[in-house]
Formats: C-alpha cells, sequence, structure tokens
C-alpha cells in the first residue's frame, strides 16, 4: 500500500511516500498531486517564476 507524507515548512511542501507504487497507487498519487500541480501552473502564468 502506498502512504503519502505531507510536511509543510513556511511556503514549502515537502512530499514522500512509502510503499509500492503499482497500478493501485499510481491513480492515487495522480489524483493526490494534480490539483497542486495545476495550481501552480495557473499561479505560474498570471505571475511569472
Amino acid at each position: 500500500m502506498l502512504k503519502f507524507h505531507k510536511t509543510k515548512e513556511g511556503k514549502k511542501l515537502k512530499i514522500s511516500l512509502t510503499g509500492r507504487l503499482d497500478t493501485v497507487g499510481a491513480p492515487r498519487l495522480e489524483n493526490e498531486l494534480k490539483p497542486s500541480l495545476d495550481a501552480l501552473r495557473i499561479w505560474s502564468s498570471i505571475y511569472g517564476n
């Protein structure tokens, strides 16, 4: 089973994974990360780097 560990340090978000990335864990990982990555893309397109 894949487990997600999130640690926030100020403005930094550290994500670590433990376990096996398989056909069950991969979609969970995508669902966990996609909203954050989409938000970063939007922010970057508005404000630049």
